[in-house]
């Protein structure tokens, strides 16, 4: 089991709450993580079964960081789904998490 503490939870049932400072745990199953970038949370190089959102995909975050020297390519995990501006989450992610 993993505790992670202090991040932004989005309740998965109907009314899509956003809690600010919020808690999961997880038990077993795969993970969601939104907009990991160049720090994923429960990245999968330590064995996490986590799928990646984000506004780019993996070549695209690679370029956007690639002046920031502080980042090494090597943390930017491949992206799973793709969010361009103005689409919903659930109109571009068919699993549930």
């Amino acid at each position: 089991m993993i505790l992670v503490e202090h991040g932004t939870v989005i309740t998965v049932d109907g009314t899509r709450r956003i809690l600010g400072d919020g808690s999961i745990l997880i038990d077993r199953g795969e993970i969601l993580e939104v907009g990991p970038a160049h720090n994923p949370i429960l990245p999968r190089r330590d064995g996490f079964r986590t799928r990646n959102v984000d506004y780019l995909d993996r070549d695209g975050l690679v370029e956007k960081y690639m002046d920031f020297k502080q980042y090494s390519p090597d943390d930017i995990e491949d992206v799973d789904y793709v969010i361009t501006a103005g689409r919903a989450m659930a109109d571009v992610i068919p699993d549930r998490f």
